[in-house]
């Protein structure tokens, strides 16, 4: 996975200072697209515009993803919380440049309703819940985007904020509208989704955040309720 981000970042730099871009094919350009997406680096907007302005397709489909360059640029980010990802940069900058490109591809076009192609379809707003990215939601919203809405799987952007464990992101979903009621098919809510994330054995999870407690104490504060903690 290093290997290829770092391949890449090589190649689109290259393209970018040898003036390359104009000889690229579609395809090409799409992949530099996608690629500018993964992890926006401070300066990436502008490399975006380029390659737009160039024929990229905005809403072009990651076969391996499933995400357009929206639903990238609005996704988790899980590589940047690894060290050897960052270049420099931390967490803020990048999330930073990330709102920047998501409003401009906003603005430019794209789709923000689209859905992930995958089983679950998860759109912006579950992608941006899973990573812990608060002002990504609060922007997501803002753009018009139902934070109730279930993905196929019928969770919603709370419930996945609160299996990623980020509070502020539970809390930016609460206060763009999130119901705390809204139940999964198996009768779920999000406090159960909450407490079963918590109990779980956490040497063996993937989890960016790790505040599933102080989730648990602020959904009670709330008066959330629980359902059926059905998890077969």
């Amino acid at each position: 996975m290093l290997k290829n981000i770092l391949f890449f970042v090589v190649l689109i730099s290259s393209c970018k200072s040898n003036g390359e871009y104009r000889h690229s094919t579609i395809d090409e350009l799409n992949r530099y697209l996608f690629n500018s997406t993964n992890i926006p680096w401070p300066g990436e907007l502008e490399r975006i515009e380029k390659l737009i302005d160039l024929g990229a397709e905005i809403d072009y489909v990651d076969e391996y993803t499933g995400n357009t360059p929206f639903l990238n640029t609005a996704g988790a980010l899980e590589a940047a919380k690894h060290e050897q990802f960052k270049y420099g940069a931390n967490r803020d900058t990048i999330e930073a440049e990330a709102l920047k490109i998501v409003s401009f591809l906003q603005q430019s076009g794209a789709n923000i309703f689209a859905l992930q192609h995958s089983e679950r379809k998860l759109n912006a707003l579950h992608l941006a819940a899973i990573g812990g990215r608060a002002k990504m939601i609060n922007l997501l919203v803002q753009m018009g985007m139902d934070v109730n809405l279930k993905s196929a799987d019928g969770k919603t952007a709370l419930i996945y904020a609160c299996a990623g464990g980020d509070l502020n992101s539970v809390k930016a979903c609460i206060s763009s509208g999130a119901l705390t009621d809204i139940k999964t098919p198996n009768g779920n809510t999000a406090l159960d989704w909450a407490e079963y994330i918590f109990n779980l054995d956490f040497t063996f999870g993937n989890f960016l955040y790790n505040q599933h407690n102080e989730i648990l104490i602020y959904l009670k504060s709330l008066g959330a309720s629980n359902g059926e903690k059905n998890f077969n």
